[in-house]
């Protein structure tokens, strides 16, 4: 399987514990190689590791035009704060547009336990 994976780790926040993670599952739009693709969500990195309570993203390739976004938060209050102002950035805005937004799934959850 291959992967594409970005990661935003501050040396200091690798060792915060995990409250919250945010999973994005979508797919790129018709017409968006994977490249352009990839260069729009690395463009996220900027806002979101500048958010309150970011510990760390990956971005990742599950298949064929199949991609995963995780974010690991200190909170589950920081993760939705942040979800709700990434909406709010223009840049982040216009990176989405590479989206198919009817194959999007998102959510976030609270860890169990973390080894």
């Amino acid at each position: 399987m291959e992967q594409a994976t970005l990661n935003n780790v501050n040396a200091s926040q690798e060792v915060q514990k995990t409250g919250a993670i945010e999973l994005v599952i979508f797919k790129f739009k018709a017409g968006v190689s994977e490249d352009e693709g990839i260069q729009a969500m690395k463009t996220l990195n900027d806002f979101v590791s500048k958010q309150p309570g970011f510990i760390s993203r990956k971005f990742s390739k599950k298949e064929e035009n199949t991609w995963v976004d995780l974010v690991f938060w200190k909170s589950m209050q920081e993760a939705e704060t942040a979800s709700k102002l990434v909406m709010q950035s223009p840049k982040c805005l216009e990176a989405f547009k590479v989206i198919d937004e009817s194959s999007m799934q998102m959510m976030h959850a609270t860890p169990v336990f973390e080894k």
